[in-house]
């Protein structure tokens, strides 16, 4: 069964943030400065967006999905 949370987009400078629950970040390891790619339409659809934390390269990401 998957884990979700509600997350409220915030204003961060002239951008837009959504924080990310430590006990996520804990999980994979992850921490300030690290880099991830958010990727839309991963699942051919307009209602979800997908982190990928495993691929190092924009390449890496778009070529998992051939």
């Amino acid at each position: 069964m998957p884990v979700v949370f509600k997350r409220k987009i915030s204003k961060v400078g002239t951008s837009l943030g959504v924080t990310i629950p430590t006990d996520i970040l804990k999980s994979y390891g992850l921490k300030a400065g690290d880099e991830i790619f958010i990727v839309s339409d991963a699942l051919e659809s307009d209602d979800f967006i997908l982190i990928d934390l495993r691929h190092k390269t924009k390449e890496d990401v778009l070529a998992s999905f051939e």
